[in-house]
C-alpha cells in the first residue's frame, strides 16, 4: 500500500479515537461545565472614552425568580468570564453556593487595553468610575441585581481591585485580590495614602497568590496585619496556592476568591464525648438494603459510609447538637433523631436510618 495512503489512515484512525475519548460519558453527579445561558455587549463609555465588550451569565432560574441577585464584577472578562461560570459550577457539587449575576468586562475584538484601566497611575481612576456611574447604574436598571457587589482582580487586576477598595470604600461589599501585580508592593502604600483621608473600609476582603511569588506572600501578610489592626472587625481571608507561580495560580485563585465569598461553609461547634458515643452503631436502611457504622476514637465522630467511598472513614463534625456535616462534603448533613438518622446527601437525596445495636 502506497505510503502516503498509510499515513492518511493512521491520521483518520487517531482522529477518530481521540473524538471517541472525549466523547465518553462522565458521572451523573458532575455539573455541567459549558457556557450556560448569558449576554454579550458591546458599549462605549463616555468616561473612558472606549468601548468594552461585556459577558453577563445568569444564574439558573434567572428568568422566573423575583428575586434580586448580587453582582460579581469581574476584570480580564475576556478570560475571566468562562473561568468564573466553570468555578461556580465545580464548586457546586461540594458546597451551597449562592449564585450571583456575573459581569466580565474585557475588550473583545479590540485592542486590550488593560495597562491603561487597571493601573491607578494611568487610566485606574477613570475605569473605577466608568463602574461606578455607568456600568453599575445599567445594571441596577436592566436586570434583578442587588447592592450586594463583589469585585475581582488578578495580577493587575488586583493592584485595581486594591485601589477600588480605598478609593471606593461603599462601593463594593467583597474586594478579592488575586496576585496583585508588582509583587504586591503597593498594597502598604496605597492603604497609607488613604489612611489621612480616615477611609472606613467596610468590604469582606480575599486576597491570594501563588507560593512561589514569595514577595507578594510577604507583602499579602504584612498587608492583612495592617489592614486588621486598623479595622479589627473587617473579615480579612489570605490563601496561598501551594507549589505554584504566578501563571499557574490564575485559576486555583479565583476558584478559591469564588469560594471564599459565595460558598457556605458550616462552622463546627465541640460536643460532648458522652454525646458522640451516643451516636456511635450501625445505621440500616431496610428499603435500600444500606447500612454504614459510626464510631468514636480520639474525641471524634466517624462515619464508614460502605460503597460511597470506598470505605474509608470521614470525620462528622457537629454544626449542631443533632446535626453533623463532612468537612469534605459540606453538603452532605446527619441529623440524629433518638435511634432515628436522617441523611441528606450532596446530590439533594435524603435517606432515612434506623440504629440497629
Amino acid at each position: 500500500m502506497n505510503k502516503l495512503v498509510v499515513r492518511f489512515l493512521v491520521i483518520i484512525v487517531a482522529k477518530l479515537l481521540l473524538s471517541t475519548a472525549r466523547a465518553q460519558p462522565v458521572g451523573n453527579n458532575l455539573y455541567p461545565l459549558t457556557l450556560p445561558y448569558g449576554k454579550v455587549i458591546d458599549w462605549h463609555s463616555g468616561i473612558v472614552h472606549d468601548s468594552f465588550r461585556t459577558y453577563i451569565f445568569f444564574p439558573p432560574g434567572y428568568d422566573s425568580s423575583k428575586r434580586s441577585y448580587p453582582v460579581l464584577f469581574l476584570t480580564d472578562g475576556d478570560w475571566s468570564f468562562t473561568a468564573a461560570v466553570n468555578a461556580f459550577g465545580s464548586l457546586k457539587q461540594d458546597y451551597r453556593v449562592i449564585e450571583p449575576v456575573i459581569v466580565a468586562i474585557g475588550y473583545g475584538d479590540g485592542p486590550n487595553r488593560r495597562d491603561r484601566d487597571l493601573d491607578p497611575e494611568k487610566g485606574g481612576y477613570a475605569f473605577l468610575e466608568c463602574l461606578k456611574k455607568e456600568l453599575i447604574p445599567w445594571m441596577n436598571a436592566n436586570f434583578k441585581v442587588n447592592d450586594n457587589r463583589a469585585l475581582y482582580g488578578y495580577s493587575l487586576g488586583g493592584k485595581f481591585a486594591t485601589f477600588a477598595l480605598f478609593k471606593e470604600p461603599k462601593l463594593f461589599t467583597s474586594v478579592m485580590i488575586g496576585a496583585p501585580a508588582d509583587g504586591g508592593r503597593h498594597l502598604l502604600p496605597t492603604a497609607n495614602q488613604y489612611v489621612s483621608n480616615a477611609v472606613e473600609i467596610r468590604s469582606k476582603v480575599f486576597l491570594a497568590t501563588g507560593e512561589f511569588e514569595r514577595e507578594t506572600v510577604k507583602n499579602i501578610k504584612d498587608f492583612c496585619q495592617w489592614l486588621q489592626s486598623q479595622s479589627p472587625s473587617i473579615p480579612v481571608t489570605t490563601w496561598v496556592a501551594p507549589e505554584m507561580n504566578h501563571g499557574a495560580a490564575i485559576p486555583a485563585v479565583l476558584q478559591e476568591a469564588i469560594k471564599n465569598t459565595y460558598a457556605e461553609t458550616n462552622k463546627e461547634i465541640d460536643i460532648s464525648v458522652k454525646q458522640l458515643k451516643s451516636y456511635a452503631g450501625t445505621y440500616r436502611n431496610t428499603v435500600a438494603d444500606e447500612s454504614f457504622r459510626l464510631y468514636v476514637k480520639n474525641r471524634k465522630l466517624y462515619i464508614v459510609l460502605h460503597g460511597y467511598t470506598g470505605d474509608f472513614p470521614f470525620q462528622l463534625r457537629a454544626s449542631s447538637k443533632n446535626t453533623f456535616y463532612l468537612k469534605e462534603y459540606e453538603r452532605m448533613f446527619c441529623t440524629f433523631n433518638g435511634n432515628n438518622l436522617t441523611v441528606m446527601w450532596p446530590d439533594g437525596r435524603e435517606s432515612k436510618y434506623i440504629k440497629a445495636n
